[in-house]
């Protein structure tokens, strides 16, 4: 019995790039030669003949393969492309949705970074407002601030002295 194309050509008499019609006309002849019917000695071409129609059968179901690959090679071509425009619509797709949340991001940074900034000169504001004071105003906190001092120091014997913030202007108890 043959086992690989290749034994089965050398079994039929024929190269390793034979076609479908050499094996053919090849075994009408070897039928001819080796057929049980027309041969002397009936045992030995029965085994011939089972010989010749394994080989034929390998030989055949070899070169349908064969003939049958480039038609699978062009559907896996197909479906190759197919997957492969499949998969760069799903990368175009994964990227946009990328770039959309860096870009969120980004306008996220900025209106945190707006507030921040806008918070920033908020309290600056605030902050020169309250620290800028008329010279008039500012004689007459020093001077209201002396007048408390002075106050102070005569109730200095006492237990619970008051301090007074002169930035500010308001008591605190301190023990």
């Amino acid at each position: 019995m043959a086992a690989t194309p290749e034994h089965a050509a050398r079994v039929l008499g024929l190269d390793d790039h034979a076609t479908l019609e050499d094996v053919r006309r090849v075994r009408r002849a070897l039928a001819r030669k080796y057929h049980p019917d027309h041969a002397a000695d009936r045992a030995s071409a029965s085994r011939h003949m089972a010989r010749i129609n394994a080989a034929v059968d390998t030989l055949v179901a070899h070169l349908k393969e064969q003939a049958a690959k480039p038609k699978q090679a062009a559907q896996d071509d197909k479906f190759a492309a197919k997957r492969k425009a499949a998969s760069e619509t799903f990368r175009a797709a994964a990227e946009k949705a990328a770039q959309q949340a860096r870009e969120q991001t980004q306008q996220r940074a900025r209106a945190s970074s707006q507030r921040r900034e806008s918070t920033r000169q908020t309290a600056h504001r605030h902050t020169a407002t309250a620290r800028t004071l008329s010279s008039d105003e500012r004689a007459l906190a020093q001077a209201a601030a002396s007048s408390y001092r002075s106050v102070l120091d005569r109730i200095g014997k006492m237990a619970v002295r008051p301090s007074v913030d002169t930035r500010v202007m308001c008591f605190s108890r301190t023990a």
